[in-house]
């Protein structure tokens, strides 16, 4: 079910099930601090899945009133894996990244990119080949693009400008997030909270 909102959030409709595509056996959507779902501008939101025969995408133009789905490359084998995170810049260009929570070590196909909007998604390499459960942008400065940042259980990892993952840090993390060009934030296990000096060669400073 899917449902949204065209007051702040102080009243909540269900979009009509005609208008989002049925759910596959077993099929659902990971938590995932909440970055299994991504939202661009002011039309698009797209939202990832896990636990079927198939990881899916869900994509809408129109601010939530109807769905369209588009199959990716991870055929999950136990319903805890799939597709956990996902972040577009812009409304074409999207990674995703996932993996099996239950066996972080496993070899995963990820990360995942998608350069159409989210129809079609392809592997473009492996940050050790491990689940990674976070996914997101440090916005770029003065008109620069943003780079995508990954983490999980194996550390944190930034894509380079020739398209290679670069690890930074080996911090167990859960969840990152950058608030600006310059800091990032990231959550894990056991209360760690851990700053993030894109500036910093030396990276990820614990308070």
């Amino acid at each position: 079910m899917v449902y949204i909102t065209a007051d702040g959030g102080q009243t909540w409709q269900r979009v009509a099930p005609d208008r989002l595509p049925a759910a596959l056996p077993n099929e659902g959507a990971f938590a995932a601090s909440n970055s299994c779902l991504a939202v661009e501008g002011t039309n698009n939101a797209w939202f990832a899945t896990g636990g079927a025969s198939v990881a899916r995408i869900f994509r809408s133009t129109n601010l939530g009133e109807s769905w369209s789905v588009f199959n990716t490359p991870v055929r999950p084998t136990t319903a805890s894996t799939g597709i956990f995170s996902l972040v577009f810049q812009g409304a074409l260009h999207g990674m995703a990244v996932g993996g099996d929570y239950q066996k972080p070590d496993a070899v995963f196909p990820n990360p995942l990119v998608a350069n159409d909007g989210g129809r079609a998604w392809q592997s473009i390499g492996q940050p050790q080949g491990r689940f990674l459960s976070s996914i997101a942008v440090a916005p770029g400065a003065a008109h620069r693009p943003g780079a995508f940042f990954a983490a999980g259980p194996s550390g944190v990892y930034s894509l380079s400008p020739l398209g290679q993952w670069v690890q930074h840090s080996d911090l167990n993390v859960n969840v990152i997030a950058f608030p600006s060009a310059k800091t990032g934030w990231a959550a894990g296990p056991k209360g760690l909270i851990a700053r993030w000096n894109i500036e910093a060669p030396a990276g990820v400073q614990k308070p």
